[in-house]
């Protein structure tokens, strides 16, 4: 029973993921084309490659949010869904795919960037990581910048998974009416986003990351950290509780 379940889950995440596969190609078409550029260059190599390296970063980022709204729609557009609820399969495993698989391209996505950032680094941006340069003394100031960036990566993280549960919420509630679906859909994502937020602030959580980055970077790494994994564990657990009641809805409320 155990097994059937887990083939079942895995064919959805491997339906959900083909649909992402677009996105994804982004990504690595940007992570080739600026790798490739700066390999093929005529002249030494400049800093100012690390510029697209950070706006694809940030586009990788967007792009999973996006596909969240574009993974469960396309079900009511394509009449998957019919088939869909009319399997064996709970709201919670149909959404749990489609969020492994938004994470899933989140992941590919950045790491396939920092690779990038890393091998054009060792092949000649290093050297603008001198004494004179600020690159060298924030890595000569900061020797638990690893812990920095991995700390900001997991909270990212966390943040994508909670926005789209967010969008897995408001487009259920959408579909809860024929008329107007998207309209509702929208009002339902603000109106669930500044109820979160109210939440967040109401247990002290949602002013965490308020301060200055730089002014906070000065201060004891253990106590940035702490609170910066505070902070994304209450995200997290609201994330928890949004995509319960989606995952409610979607098998309750919503009709063949």
């Amino acid at each position: 029973m155990h097994s059937s379940k887990l083939k079942m889950f895995g064919q959805l995440y491997l339906k959900d993921l083909h649909e992402v596969m677009p996105e994804i190609l982004i990504v690595v078409i940007g992570v080739v084309l600026i790798t490739a550029s700066f390999f093929l260059r005529s002249s030494e190599p400049s800093p100012v490659v690390i510029v697209p390296l950070i706006l694809l970063f940030g586009l990788a980022g967007l792009l999973p949010l996006v596909a969240s709204f574009k993974l469960l729609s396309r079900e009511w557009s394509n009449n998957t869904v019919y088939l869909i609820m009319s399997l064996p399969v709970s709201g919670a495993m149909v959404m749990g795919a489609k969020m492994l698989v938004l994470i899933s391209q989140f992941i590919v996505g950045t790491l396939l960037i920092a690779i990038s950032g890393y091998v054009l680094y060792a092949n000649g941006l290093y050297q603008y990581f001198t004494p004179q340069q600020p690159g060298y003394m924030l890595l000569q100031n900061n020797p638990e910048l690893v812990k920095y960036l991995l700390a900001f990566y997991l909270s990212g993280l966390v943040l994508l998974n909670f926005l789209c549960c967010i969008s897995f919420l408001s487009q259920v509630v959408g579909k809860l009416s024929r008329k107007f679906s998207g309209l509702i859909t929208a009002g339902a994502f603000i109106a669930i986003l500044m109820i979160s937020g109210k939440i967040l602030n109401a247990v002290g959580m949602g002013n965490t990351a308020a301060n200055p980055i730089a002014i906070r970077m000065m201060g004891d790494t253990g106590s940035f950290i702490y609170n910066l994994n505070l902070s994304s564990l209450s995200y997290l657990l609201l994330a928890f509780i949004i995509f319960i009641l989606a995952s409610l809805i979607y098998d309750r409320k919503l009709e063949l």
